[in-house]
């Protein structure tokens, strides 16, 4: 197999898709989900803002510096962060779009549409109930937390083998800021992404983000005369 080569590059520049919502919370920036406190980790595995070493349950925080170091580009790359669970994206019968997590030996090998996942997936505040399209980009997210074990209905749905929050990064009222970069490399691959971060008063502010990401598969079908997997 070919290694691949690849270059990236980073500049200034505004967003592409758009989300809006208050900004109040960011008066207080490192109590962030997440966010490093002193020696302290924040995570809101019980659904209100605590110190890891509080939480009286299983918990794996990872941050967004931590994301970026070990390439962590998409929600099926997570499990290679968290003790005690496999995350696979492309199984049989199944498509990369659809990942499939297991922790602790619980996940839902059921592919239908209509099927609940053992490990449940919770973007900010709201449920992912199906794993069809779930395999997004984790981009500008602030920290992903994991909870190894059974969850109830605190977040909205329960879960019986776990849960994965994933803590996207809020509208900031303090100042202006944004950056873009862009990936090449072999098999057609192309990953940019940009976001920008506007201010509109002391309670409200902007953020402007999207993230695309394309290639066209590594593995050859002799039948189909083309690159699958893509």
């Amino acid at each position: 197999m070919k290694s691949r080569h690849i270059c990236s590059a980073l500049m200034v520049t505004t967003g592409l898709v758009a989300w809006c919502a208050p900004a109040y919370a960011q008066d207080r920036p490192a109590d962030e989900p997440g966010a490093t406190q002193g020696n302290e980790i924040i995570v809101v595995a019980t659904r209100r803002e605590e110190a890891l070493q509080d939480v009286p349950i299983a918990v794996t925080a990872v941050d967004q510096d931590a994301l970026r170091l070990n390439q962590v580009n998409s929600v099926a790359d997570v499990g290679s962060m968290t003790p005690n669970m496999i995350s696979v994206a492309g199984t049989a019968g199944g498509a990369k779009s659809a990942p499939q997590f297991s922790i602790r030996g619980q996940s839902q090998s059921e592919r239908g549409g209509l099927s609940d996942p053992s490990v449940s997936v919770y973007f900010g505040d709201v449920v992912m109930a199906r794993t069809q399209g779930l395999n997004q980009t984790l981009f500008d997210v602030n920290s992903v937390q994991v909870i190894r074990g059974p969850v109830g209905t605190l977040f909205g749905k329960n879960a019986t083998g776990g849960a994965i929050i994933i803590r996207p990064n809020l509208p900031n009222t303090d100042r202006v800021e944004g950056s873009a970069g862009a990936t090449v490399a072999e098999f057609g691959t192309f990953n940019a992404d940009a976001y920008i971060n506007l201010p509109l008063s002391d309670f409200a502010a902007v953020r402007l983000g999207g993230s695309t990401s394309n290639d066209d598969g590594y593995i050859y079908d002799e039948t189909l005369k083309r690159n699958v997997n893509n």
